[in-house]
C-alpha cells in the first residue's frame, strides 16, 4: 500500500513539473461572446484561466481593477490527461470611454507567485462583439434592450426624457425580470414620472418585433459627464433540441444588456436671484375669488403656471407687495396635465386672504424667475394685477343700537299688554290649554313619502314596459361587475394572473358602452377624470393598470405577495368603476 501512495506522489510530482502553473486573461461579454470593445456602463466577464495548479480553491489575486465596480461571477474546474483547468470570472463595468489596462492576476505556489500578463480592454459608447451566427432564414432572432434619451446636452435641473426598449422577433420568447442598475449611480440625477411598459410590435430592418417599453425623466442634479448605466433583462426561451422536445420543452433563462447613454450636463449660469424653475414656461397668471368680501372672510388667490421642467418640486412662492391691512396664508398646490399641451404640466399654488379693514385694495403683480432651457437664459414673467372690494360687517354698531333700543319698545309695550289684559280663566274647567302643533319635518317627509308613492302608482299603470326594460338594464350593469368579480376570483385561485388584463379591459368596455378595442390608457385615463376621479387616485389607476399590463406581457415576480396585493387591488378598483358614473363620457 505504501509502495502505491508513493507511486502516485510520484506521480504528482512528475505532472506537476510536466505541467507548470500559468494564468492567462480574456474578456467576454454577459453571454461569453468574444469582445471586440465594452460599453460605457455596461458590465462584461474577464475570466482568469489557471492551468494546473496545486490550490484551486484560492481566488487569484487581481491588479489594476481597483477604481471599477468588480464582483465575482463563480469558477469553472476540468482535468483532461492529468491537467487541471480552472477558470475564475469577474463582472466588470467601466463608466468612463477610454483604454484601460487590467491586471495582471496572481496566484501563489509552492515554488512561488505565478503572474499572468495583463490584458487591455477598450470602452466605447457601444459595447462591440463578434456577431453569434444567423438562422437558416438569414435573419437574427436575438432579443435586446435599447435605451434611448432625446437629448445629449442638458443644464443642471433640466428634463430629459428616456426610453427602455426589449425587443424580441422570436414567438418563444417570455420576459421575466427587468433588472435596473445598482442605484449608487443615481446621485447625480433624479427620476420622476416613471411609465410602462407598453406593448406593441414593430418591424426592424424588415423582421417584425414584439417590445416592451418603460419610459421616465430624469433631472441632473450636478455638472460633468453623466452616464446613465445599462438595463438588464432575464428572459426565457423554449429550445427545441431532440425529437420529443414537443413533449419536454426546455425553457432557457437568458440575460441582455442594453447600451449606455453619456450626457453633458452644463452648470447653469450665475445670477443674483435662484431660479424657482428649470425649463420653459407658457402661462403664468393670478386670479382670486371672490373679488368682492367682506371684513375677515376668506377669498382664494391662486397663481398658476404651465411649462414643462421638475415642477414636482417647485416651493409655494411668498406673495410680495400686499398691503398692509391684507393677511395672506399658504393653502395648497397641485399639478395637472394641461389641456391645451400634453407635453406641459399647469402647476396651481392657492393662498387665503384676509382683509382686516373695509375698501378697495390693489394686489400687485407676482414675478417668478426661472431659467428658459430653450434659449438658454435667465427669464422673468409677471402675472396681471388683482383689484377686491371689501365691505364692513353685516350689521354695523348704530344698527344694532337701533335694533336693540326697539326690541326694548317691543318688551315693554308686552308687557303693559299683560297688565292691562287678563285671560278669562286661569283655573277650573275654563283653563287655557296649550296647543299641540305638528312637526313640519314630520308633515313634509309624510307628504313626499305621499307624493312618491302616487308617483310610482301612476308608472306602474302607464308605462310598465319602460319600467321592466330599467330594471333588466340595471340588472345587467349589475351582472357585468359581478361576472368580473368571479372572473377575477377564477384567474386568481388558478395563477392565471395573465388574464386580469383583458378582464378590466372588457369591464371597462361594458360600464362605457364602447368595443373594448377604442379604448387606450390615455382614454380611459381621461373618462376616469371625467367621472370624478382625483389626480392622486387616477395616478393609483395608472400604477395598476401597468402592473396588469405587465402581467399579460411578463412574469413580474416570483413572490406570492405581489400577486396577492394584485388580486386585492383588482376586486378594489372593480368596486370603484361600478360606482363611477354609466354613461359615455367624452
Amino acid at each position: 500500500m505504501a509502495s502505491i501512495v508513493g507511486k502516485i506522489f510520484t506521480l504528482s510530482l512528475f505532472t506537476a513539473h510536466l505541467f507548470p502553473a500559468t494564468v492567462s486573461l480574456k474578456v467576454t461579454t454577459m453571454d461569453h461572446a468574444a469582445l471586440k470593445a465594452a460599453g460605457v456602463g455596461q458590465p462584461f466577464l474577464l475570466h482568469v484561466s489557471v492551468q494546473n495548479a496545486n490550490n484551486t480553491a484560492q481566488y487569484p489575486v487581481l491588479k489594476n481593477v481597483e477604481k471599477y465596480a468588480v464582483r465575482r461571477s463563480g469558477f469553472q474546474m476540468n482535468m483532461v490527461n492529468g491537467a487541471t483547468s480552472t477558470v475564475y470570472s469577474y463582472q466588470i463595468r467601466i463608466d468612463e470611454p477610454g483604454t484601460y489596462t487590467l491586471g495582471p492576476a496572481q496566484i501563489t505556489e509552492d515554488h512561488g507567485i505565478v503572474e499572468s500578463e495583463p490584458i487591455i480592454v477598450t470602452v466605447t459608447n457601444e459595447q462591440q462583439y463578434v456577431e453569434p451566427k444567423r438562422n437558416n432564414d438569414g435573419k437574427s432572432k436575438a432579443s435586446f434592450l435599447r435605451l434611448v434619451c432625446n437629448k445629449e446636452k442638458v443644464t443642471v435641473g433640466e428634463r430629459a426624457h428616456c426610453t427602455l426598449t426589449f425587443y424580441t422577433a422570436d414567438q418563444c420568447v417570455s420576459l421575466q425580470t427587468l433588472i435596473e442598475p445598482d442605484q449608487s449611480n443615481f446621485a447625480s440625477f433624479t427620476i420622476k414620472n416613471k411609465m410602462g411598459p407598453i406593448t406593441g410590435n414593430q418591424t426592424i430592418n424588415g423582421t417584425d418585433h414584439r417590445y416592451a417599453q418603460w419610459s421616465w425623466d430624469i433631472y441632473p442634479t450636478k455638472p460633468g459627464s453623466l452616464v446613465i448605466p445599462a438595463y438588464a433583462a432575464d428572459y426565457n426561451t423554449q429550445t427545441n433540441n431532440h425529437m420529443f422536445a414537443f413533449l419536454l420543452p426546455h425553457n432557457d433563462l437568458k440575460r441582455t444588456y442594453s447600451n449606455t447613454i453619456s450626457l453633458n450636463i452644463d452648470p447653469l449660469p450665475q445670477h443674483s436671484i435662484k431660479p424657482a424653475l428649470i425649463g420653459s414656461l407658457s402661462q403664468f397668471s393670478a386670479k382670486i375669488e371672490p373679488a368682492n368680501a367682506r371684513v375677515g372672510e376668506g377669498m382664494v388667490l391662486t397663481l398658476s403656471l404651465a411649462g414643462d421642467g421638475d415642477l414636482e418640486s417647485m416651493q409655494m412662492m411668498p406673495l410680495a407687495g400686499l398691503p398692509e391691512h391684507l393677511k395672506w396664508y399658504e393653502s395648497k398646490q397641485q399639478n395637472e396635465p394641461s389641456k391645451v399641451d400634453h407635453a406641459n404640466t399647469v402647476h396651481t399654488m392657492e393662498y387665503i386672504v384676509q382683509a382686516l379693514q373695509p375698501g378697495d385694495y390693489q394686489i400687485p403683480a407676482q414675478e417668478i424667475t426661472y431659467f428658459d432651457t430653450r434659449d438658454r437664459t435667465y427669464k422673468t414673467r409677471k402675472t396681471n394685477e388683482l383689484t377686491i372690494h371689501v365691505t364692513g360687517t353685516s350689521t354695523s354698531q348704530s344698527a344694532k343700537k337701533i335694533e336693540e333700543q326697539s326690541n326694548a319698545e317691543v318688551a315693554t309695550a308686552i308687557s303693559v299688554e299683560h297688565e292691562e289684559i287678563k285671560p278669562l280663566a286661569q283655573s277650573g274647567p275654563w283653563e287655557m290649554q296649550p296647543i299641540h302643533m305638528i312637526p313640519w319635518q314630520f308633515f313634509w317627509l309624510v307628504t313626499s313619502v305621499l307624493a312618491i308613492l302616487w308617483l310610482l302608482f301612476l308608472l306602474l299603470t302607464t308605462n310598465q314596459a319602460w319600467l321592466y326594460k330599467t330594471v333588466a338594464q340595471w340588472n345587467a350593469k349589475i351582472s357585468v361587475y359581478n361576472k368580473a368579480r368571479k372572473q377575477i376570483k377564477d384567474a386568481h385561485s388558478s395563477g392565471n394572473y395573465a388574464a386580469f388584463y383583458s378582464i378590466f379591459m372588457n369591464l371597462l368596455a361594458a360600464h362605457y358602452g364602447v368595443e373594448a378595442a377604442a379604448l387606450s390608457p390615455e382614454i380611459i385615463e381621461e373618462k376616469l377624470r371625467s367621472s370624478g376621479l382625483s389626480m392622486q387616485a387616477v395616478q393609483d389607476w395608472k400604477l395598476f393598470y401597468s402592473r396588469i399590463a405587465e402581467s399579460g406581457f411578463y412574469k413580474q415576480s416570483s413572490d406570492p405577495y405581489f400577486y396577492s396585493h394584485l388580486y386585492e387591488q383588482a376586486l378594489y378598483w372593480i368596486d370603484i368603476i361600478e360606482k363611477l358614473p354609466r354613461r359615455n363620457l367624452p
